[in-house]
């Protein structure tokens, strides 16, 4: 059986996180639409998300 290496686990990881802070954001934008800070943020973990 081929075995799964750690960096795919860790880069997984990566990307759950990634989406976490993403959907928080977008909860948390969708009360505050006019927060540039977090409109920044959201952006910036969109394109990483990329």
């Amino acid at each position: 059986m081929k075995q799964i290496p750690a960096e795919y686990y860790q880069m997984l990881e990566q990307l759950q996180a990634v989406d976490f802070v993403l959907v928080e954001l977008q909860l948390y934008l969708d009360t505050h639409p006019d927060d540039l800070e977090a409109i920044k943020q959201f952006n910036h973990y969109a394109r990483e998300r990329k």
